[in-house]
Formats: structure tokens, sequence, C-alpha cells
């Protein structure tokens, strides 16, 4: 469900993306890192700290038309906290894209 949430954050509200890459990568200590990147509407800075939060909407005149409640991220940060993870979101600013990790640790 993880990926599933990353995955619709970057169709959604990655507008203006034409290319959404999936890479899942492992460490030398077993840990798992899914990222999903979009080259779409980024994220300005001032929100990235925020962006996880329930509810949580930028600027809909900038970044959407409007869909969805604000709960992707932050649904998907208490699931990989759930399995002892970490979300991690990366964007350059407004039209700079996004890049969404999830990395969690091996399993016992």
């Amino acid at each position: 469900d993880i990926m599933n949430r990353l995955v619709n954050n970057a169709i959604v509200h990655g507008q203006g993306a034409t290319r959404i890459v999936i890479a899942l990568d492992s460490n030398k200590t077993g840990s798992l890192a899914l990222t999903v990147t979009d080259n779409g509407v980024g994220i300005a800075p001032e929100l990235i700290a925020r962006c996880h939060q329930a509810f949580m909407q930028g600027d809909m005149s900038v970044t959407r038309s409007g869909e969805g409640l604000g709960l992707g991220l932050h649904v998907a940060r208490r699931l990989a906290a759930l399995y002892k993870g970490e979300l991690d979101i990366v964007s350059p600013g407004i039209g700079g894209g996004v890049t969404a990790s999830v990395t969690l640790p091996a399993a016992n």
C-alpha cells in the first residue's frame, strides 16, 4: 500500500509530469529502499517539512486542480513507521518534480 500511495501521489499531484520512475534497491544491511520520482510540478521549499501532515495541501492554483484530501503522504509515512521505516520527500521546488523514498529495515 505504501508504493500505491506514492505512485498515486506522483500521478495525481505531479501534474505535468511526463516521467515517473519507480526504483527498488537494497543495501549491505539488507534495508530496502523504494523510490518514486516524477518530473512534475514539485513542492515549494517551505512546504517540504509539512507535506506529510494530514490534510496538508499546497497552493492549489499552482500545484493541482483540487484532487485529494492531502492524506497520501501522511498515510504513507504512518505505514512506513509501522514497519520501523522512514519516508523522505525531496523536491528542488516548484517545477522541479518530487522524489519520495521509503526505507524499510531488513526483515529478521
